[in-house]
């Protein structure tokens, strides 16, 4: 039977490292970085990782970048309540899309 080797975690030893934000922040300095490359210049630092980690973080940094950011920016939806939409509704069947439009136009100049 073989004997299992502990190594203790960083936590334990007191030299926490976040590997995700050290692959971000070398990706920062250098967006078209290779894996390969960032798992290297990491490596100099101390901190190991793989060069397929570093791909999952780039992949993410990359996701993250093309969401819309949702916060302070409401929707034209929950501007209003279901009942003033459904009146709006209303006012677009009959008239139409161009009519509805228009006339709205023309109250905005009046007011």
């Amino acid at each position: 039977m073989t004997k299992k080797i502990r190594t203790r975690s960083p936590k334990a030893t007191g030299q926490e490292v976040n590997k995700s934000a050290a692959i971000r922040e070398v990706l920062t300095k250098d967006p078209t970085g290779k894996p390969q490359a960032v798992a290297k210049t990491l490596a100099d630092r101390g901190v190991h990782v793989t060069p397929a980690f570093v791909s999952q973080v780039k992949l993410k940094m990359k996701q993250r970048e093309a969401m819309p950011l949702a916060r302070g920016n409401p929707s034209a939806v929950s501007q209003f309540a279901s009942t003033e939409l459904m009146e709006a509704k209303r006012l677009v069947d009959k008239l139409g899309v161009e009519k509805a439009r228009a006339a709205v136009e023309l109250l905005a100049r009046l007011s």
